[in-house]
């Protein structure tokens, strides 16, 4: 630990704000700063007055001319890609400031999954300061939200989405909605309405947006002055190398929000090509062997990413230039619930195979490359199928940054008018 003291007004916050604004910008590392005196907006007109060049009582007073607005522009744009966050409650305690992000696990059908999946994420975040309670979100409701922070930067939902999907569902468009969806839907419009989140996402399968759950979280949120956004998007148009359509809402106050900006699609040999040489050796089965040899009835050898489970019209198989199909937790238990120790192949054109790995898979989610599974196989793909694209998240996030820094120096402009 690094103490820098000094008497008033020398300097020592602005030179803890350049520190954190280096490290956050050479070192691509997020950054959390906790400020007992300066705010939130202060240090942000700092960074701004920093990276563009114009001096800080012009920012203060709202008095920028015509020539400024370009080099401030591209100073926002520039911050709005840094990870850094600034946490300006007063005298917060050690455990306030360890526990900034909390993450609610439990799923009552799933017990012992819950469990897992608890204890590993509890595994990958806990040193950087997230708790993980296994309590349904019901439960956290009569709580009160005991221990959450009050008008948190960002709030997310995704709900329990099984009798929603279309694997689970007896006729075509419509979700078999339970009292347990309903409540739990009930305690996500109260966390609105007590947290007051800054921005609020949802993330669910398609056929939720018809379900009485989504009209009540939608309710909540426009009775309490949220702008919302909704769409059933394709995770591929965002980043993500595999095909999978989710409900997605954006929802703030404030400021206008909206989808992140669509990308070109990865492939997923793109994405996971360094892992390949360390994945074991496979063999095709018959059924896959047929996938090749039609495919390259009509197409030119490339790497193929092939599923060891077929599907109504024949083995599934995916090209290396595009994004693979959706992955299903089935691809990773049988129909007893027990491990598929091998759940894809990858054919490469030189006659290879390789079984994909759980790591491999893991980043055709989205999820960091750093991140530790559990050994079995079918926790481990529960895990990665159960959970939304992070990879997507920090889009969301990261795209509404730059809205945040706007909002706030066009709050201060209009105040100080």
């Amino acid at each position: 630990m690094y103490v820098l003291a000094a008497r008033p007004s020398v300097g020592k916050s602005a030179l803890a704000g350049n520190l954190a604004l280096n490290v956050a910008k050479t070192g691509k590392m997020p950054i959390c700063v906790f400020s007992l005196e300066m705010s939130t907006d202060e240090y942000v007109q700092r960074f701004l007055s920093r990276e563009s060049g114009i001096e800080n009582n012009f920012l203060e007073t709202g008095n920028v001319s015509d020539s400024q607005w370009q080099p401030l522009s591209v100073a926002i744009a520039q911050l709005s890609e840094q990870q850094i966050f600034i946490n300006d409650e007063s005298c917060p305690s050690l455990n306030e400031i360890r526990s900034q992000v909390i993450a609610v696990e439990f799923d009552p059908s799933k017990p012992d999954l819950s469990r897992v999946i608890a204890k590993t994420h509890h595994h990958n975040f806990s040193e950087y300061g997230c708790k993980v309670i296994q309590l349904t979100v019901q439960e956290i409701a009569r709580l009160g939200f005991l221990g959450f922070p009050r008008r948190p930067d960002y709030l997310h939902a995704s709900p329990v989405c099984a009798n929603f999907s279309q694997a689970h569902t007896a006729k075509a468009g419509k979700g078999i909605e339970t009292a347990d969806d309903l409540s739990a839907a009930i305690a996500v419009a109260k966390a609105i309405r007590q947290l007051q989140p800054r921005v609020f996402t949802l993330e669910n399968v398609p056929r939720y947006q018809n379900s009485q759950s989504f009209a009540i979280i939608l309710d909540a949120l426009e009775q309490e002055g949220y702008s919302v956004d909704y769409s059933v998007v394709n995770m591929a148009d965002f980043g993500l190398p595999q095909a999978r359509r989710r409900l997605v809402l954006v929802a703030s106050r404030g400021f206008r929000v909206a989808l992140p900006t669509r990308r070109k699609p990865i492939g997923w040999y793109k994405a996971i090509a360094h892992l390949i040489p360390s994945m074991i050796d496979s063999q095709l089965l018959p059924k896959q062997r047929q996938a090749v040899e039609q495919f390259l009835t009509t197409n030119e050898p490339t790497p193929l990413l092939i599923q060891k489970v077929g599907g109504r019209n024949g083995m599934k198989y995916k090209p290396g230039h595009l994004p693979c199909n959706t992955i299903l937790r089935s691809h990773f238990t049988d129909h007893k619930g027990c491990n598929r120790s091998r759940f894809a192949d990858i054919w490469l054109p030189d006659g290879t195979v390789k079984s994909l790995s759980i790591e491999g898979a893991a980043i055709l989610q989205g999820f960091p490359s750093w991140y530790e599974w559990p050994k079995e196989t079918a926790t481990a793909g529960s895990i990665n199928r159960l959970f939304c694209a992070s990879q997507f998240c920090r889009a969301v996030i990261y795209s509404h940054t730059e809205t945040i820094i706007r909002s706030i120096f066009m709050t201060n402009r209009e105040q100080l008018a």
